[in-house]
Parts: C-alpha cells; sequence; structure tokens
C-alpha cells in the first residue's frame, strides 16, 4: 500500500497538504494514532500517524521538533484530525512539515479515525494475502526447475516476470555474471562495483543511487556465500517485492547449491593451475589462456601473495580460504585463491599498494596468526612460477606480519655460515666462470643491481646508466659464465645467496 492510494478513497475524503510525488509514493506499512510529542518512540517506521493535536497550541514552537521526530524514525506521513481542537492544521506544522518534506493530510471532522485505520487494515489485510498466494503460486514454479537441475537463468528470468519493474542481475562469488533480466550487459559491470562497494555482503544491503533503489542479497550455498543477486527498481520494494525475492534466492540457492558450489570449484581449478604454475608444468599459450579463463588479465601487472598459519592445525582452513577470498577482492582489479600444500596463494592483477599488509592487518584482527610472503610486482603473467616461489618462500619462513624475499634476513645469516665445510664448493659452482672472467667487477655490479630490483631491466638499465641493450648484453654473459637461468626463482636465490657470502668475505 502507498500513501497516494489512501489519499484516493472516496469515501474518506482526505485532502493532502504536503508532500512531494516521491513522498507521496511511500510504503505505508501500518497506522497509529498519538497525542504526545514523544510518540516517535513507539513508531518502527512506515506509519501513517494520525493526531488531533490536543498537545499544541496553533502557534506552538514545538510543532518544528514534533516534525523532526516523526522524520527521524522514518514516519510515512501525518494525518491531521480538525475541527476538535484545531479548526485548521496549524501553518506552523505545515511549514515544518513541508521543509522536511513529510506528507500532511487533513481528516475531516464527521470522518472518524477509525475509518481510517479501517481503511488502511483492510487494505493491508488483502495486500499481504495476495502476497502470500503469489508467492506460493511463484515456489510452485520455481520447485520442478529446482528438483530438476535447470539453469538458474530459467529461475532469474522467472523471478524478473514476477518483478515486472525491477532490474536483476545474478553473479557467482568471483563477479561472473550468470544470469539477467530487464538489464542490458552493458549495465552489469556497474553493478558489481555495487557490490564490491558493500563487501563482504553477508546480509542483504540496501541502498538509494540515482539509478533507483538498488538491493544486494547474497546466495547461500553449504557454508559460504556463492552468488549474489542484485536488484535495482525506482523506489522501495514493497513487502510483496520483497516476499517474492526471498522466494526466488531460496530456489537459486538450492539450484546453485546442487549444481556443486561455485567457489569450491573455482578454488580446485585455481590451485591446479598455481601448482602448475610453480612447476613450470604448463605450456606459455595455455597459462596465459587459463589465468584468463579465471579473470586474470595476462598482460596486467601482477604480485602474488602466499599466506600461511604459522601453528599447523590451529583453525580450519576452510575458514581460511574463505576470510581471504573475502578480502582479496579488494587488492586489485582481480585475483584468484588456491592452495599448494599448507600455503594459501593470492594472484593479484593490477594489485593496489599496501594490498598485503592490508589482508594481514584484517586476519590479525580476526585472531589468525600467519606468515604473509609478498612477490615483486611483475608486469604479465608469464612469470608467475619466480612470483610464486619468492612468495612462498617468505610465507615458509614463518615470521609474522608481511615480508618479501628481498628483504628477508639474510645478512643475519651470513657471519654464521661464511666460513661453514661446503661455502667455497658453493661459491665456485654458483658463479662458474664469471669469478675468472675479464670485467669482472662490472659482471657482479650487473648480477647484484639486477636481483636487486626483481630482475626489471627497466629500473636496473637506469640505476647502472646504462642502455638496455648493454644490460641484456651482461645478463647473457652472465647466464653463460654462471650456466643459471636469471628468470627462474632457485637460480636467482643462489645467486642471491651467493652474492652475500662474497661481499661479507671480501668486506671483513
Amino acid at each position: 500500500m502507498r500513501l497516494s492510494d489512501l489519499y484516493t478513497s472516496r469515501t474518506l475524503g482526505l485532502r493532502g497538504l504536503t508532500g512531494t510525488p516521491a513522498a507521496l509514493s511511500r510504503p505505508v506499512k501500518w497506522i497509529h494514532v498519538g497525542e504526545i510529542i514523544s510518540v516517535d518512540e513507539w513508531l518502527a517506521g512506515g506509519e501513517v500517524l494520525l493526531t488531533t493535536g490536543v498537545a499544541f497550541a496553533p502557534d506552538d514552537p514545538r510543532w518544528a521538533d514534533f516534525v523532526d521526530r516523526l522524520v527521524r524514525c522514518d514516519c510515512t506521513a501525518l494525518g491531521f484530525g480538525v475541527g476538535v481542537h484545531h479548526d485548521t492544521v496549524p501553518p506552523l506544522l505545515l511549514e515544518a512539515a513541508r521543509a522536511r518534506d513529510l506528507p500532511v493530510f487533513e481528516v475531516p471532522l464527521e470522518v472518524p479515525f477509525i475509518a481510517v485505520t479501517r481503511t488502511v487494515f483492510d487494505t493491508l489485510y488483502r495486500e499481504k494475502y495476495a502476497s502470500l498466494r503469489e508467492a506460493i503460486g511463484l515456489s510452485r514454479r520455481l520447485l520442478p526447475l529446482v528438483a530438476n537441475n535447470r539453469d538458474p537463468k530459467e529461475i532469474v528470468h522467472i523471478l524478473g516476470g514476477a518483478l515486472q519493474r525491477c532490474k536483476l542481475s545474478l553473479f557467482d562469488y568471483y563477479g561472473f555474471q550468470i544470469a539477467f533480466s530487464g538489464l542490458q550487459e552493458s549495465e552489469a559491470l556497474e553493478l558489481w562495483h555495487q557490490v564490491r562497494e558493500n563487501w563482504p555482503c553477508r546480509s542483504s544491503v540496501s541502498y538509494h543511487r540515482p539509478e533507483g533503489h538498488i538491493a544486494i542479497v547474497p546466495i547461500p550455498g553449504a557454508s559460504d556465500t556463492i552468488a549474489f543477486l542484485v536488484v535495482v527498481q525506482p523506489t522501495e520494494p514493497s513487502e510483496r517485492e520483497i516476499l517474492l525475492v526471498e522466494q526466488g534466492v531460496t530456489a537459486l540457492g538450492l539450484t546453485l547449491g546442487r549444481l556443486a558450489s561455485l567457489r569450491d570449484e573455482r578454488r580446485e581449478r585455481a590451485s591446479d593451475l598455481i601448482a602448475r604454475a610453480s612447476k613450470r608444468d604448463i605450456t606459455k599459450d595455455d597459462l596465459v589462456a587459463e589465468f584468463a579463463a579465471l579473470g586474470i588479465d595476462s598482460t596486467a601487472d601482477h604480485v602474488v601473495i602466499a599466506c600461511r598459519q604459522r601453528a599447523e592445525g590451529t583453525r580450519e582452513s576452510a575458514e581460511l580460504i574463505s576470510r581471504v577470498e573475502d578480502h582479496a577482492v579488494r587488492m586489485g582489479k582481480s585475483q584468484l585463491v588456491g592452495w599448494i600444500g599448507d600455503v594459501l596463494f593470492i594472484v593479484v592483477s593490477e594489485p593496489h599498494a599496501g594490498a598485503a599488509e592490508e589482508l594481514w592487518a584484517a586476519l590479525r584482527t580476526r585472531g589468525w596468526d600467519v606468515a604473509v610472503g609478498r612477490s615483486e610486482t611483475r608486469p604479465g603473467i608469464e612469470h608467475v612460477d619466480e612470483s610464486i616461489f619468492e612468495a612462498r618462500t617468505v610465507a615458509l619462513e614463518g615470521r609474522r606480519g608481511v615480508g618479501e624475499l628481498s628483504a628477508m634476513a639474510i645478512d643475519s645469516l651470513i657471519g654464521q655460515i661464511a666460513d661453514a665445510n661446503g661455502v667455497d664448493n658453493f661459491l665456485a659452482q654458483t658463479f662458474g666462470d664469471m669469478e675468472d672472467s675479464e670485467r669482472n667487477d662490472a659482471l657482479f655490479a650487473t648480477l647484484e643491481a639486477y636481483l636487486r630490483n626483481g630482475g626489471r631491466p627497466g629500473p636496473t638499465a637506469a640505476e647502472l646508466h646504462v642502455h638496455r641493450q648493454t644490460l641484456a648484453y651482461r645478463v647473457d654473459r652472465i647466464q653463460q659464465l654462471t650456466g643459471r637461468n636469471l628468470r627462474t626463482g632457485p637460480d636467482m636465490l643462489d645467486l642471491l645467496l651467493a652474492l652475500k657470502l662474497r661481499q661479507y668475505r671480501r668486506n671483513r
């Protein structure tokens, strides 16, 4: 029931005095009679309040405060009975109501308040009964689809037909649009941004935007949220619309759950892909294609973050990945989360600054004791294996907080192992013929700068003040003399450790 429906009743003869068209379209949820200024303490929102103004004089300055109280508790309208204590509706009341856009209507002396309340009660009863019958009918249409494992698109289509003034979009947990009704596909991306702004949505969220009223309804699975239904409509939903959406959400939850958890399926794919990428057990073309299929842009910068509990078996791993996924949406343009053993990896495309620190802080706030490793930011996805290696190495070290391989406290160990048995052989095997080569100082300086800059040619060449072709020649020469590949994590780690040992021995 809308307020405008009450005004159109010919038997009541109510006369609207204030209220914009938007205010007159507000829903009426209940009706109440009150004659005290603190009546707002008994209102829950959406009521029409009837009063004769017995507690106020016509020029009472408290009219403005009375209106403010009603607006704050989301009162739908004020009905003023004239001819009892006031011959007309007081001008101060109307002035305050216009300023706050509170609809006020006049109830004639010959119309008792009980006639108004009966009209409202009868209308609400008929609407609730009709809504219940419609919801039962919708449920009967949807249940066969659920029982026969039909496509969720069919459920969204039927729900959209029932909610004629609504636009619907069904997203999976990761932002892929599963189905829509009444929307252009181009509108989907903007709606997903609305979901991200309210992340993580574990309960329904609704708010007003220029395009209308937006409701974000999570679809629950067995243990996690598996999808989101976004409902866009011109005004706030009626009880009928809320009831129909609930029926649709129930059917979608059962259907998506029976088709298997979308989140679990993606986790398995992500874990398999990350594991194969770390072992380089995948071709370049397949690597690019599979990451793209999971939403990771193969040409964008990426960073890998590894997360591991510092104490084994302290909390369920399923709970950890759920928490990480909830936070990861805010870490960059797109993300992929999966396991290798007991280490959880997040591949983030176009990462935000401080993403790893924010993740660690969020987990710590929820009682997780974790070590977080972060790789260097690299262009493209081709060398994700090196990023995985770097992040995992730091996470496995087990230090609380966020660390990077380049910042690990290797120096503190160098003094203890510099003269250990086998170090000479390690240095000889690692550097190969580079120690004996001409211009070896330039090669060692190049190697040190290259590792310090995470293998990025641009920053390395700028630091050394050489042309990139010169740098490329030196890198090729280093790889020839050492027999090492400067693009793989294990070789880079060996060379970094060997450089630290060499510098320590030369400087002591």
